[in-house]
């Protein structure tokens, strides 16, 4: 079974550039030191002020102790203008990517 956070961030009209860059250079090498991490997506759409973050987690255990680092990645984004949509959700579910992957 794997384990899902999925955040939604709105920038409110700003670029989403800098939090792509916040994610992708500081927030997942961050994630990679962790137990359990099987790794990040990302979604931005075309010209909107929204980003969605998909980290992935072996055991619910794992994605617990990776909150620390999920706190610290919303404060960050917050000070580049990201504000955090609703709470970030986790997803609780088998999933099997290999069959999801085309």
């Amino acid at each position: 079974m794997t384990f899902a956070r999925v955040g939604i961030f709105d920038t409110g009209g700003r670029p989403v550039d800098p939090v792509v860059t916040l994610f992708r250079d500081r927030i997942t090498p961050k994630f990679e030191t962790l137990d359990g991490f099987l790794g990040y997506q990302a979604f931005v759409e075309p010209g909107a002020s929204r980003y969605v973050g998909i980290s992935y987690w072996d055991s619910l255990a794992h994605l617990q102790a990776s909150e620390e680092v999920a706190a610290g990645a919303r404060k960050e984004a917050a000070v580049l203008g990201a504000l955090v949509v609703g709470d970030p959700m986790i997803v609780r579910q088998a999933f099997d990517t290999r069959k999801a992957v085309f």
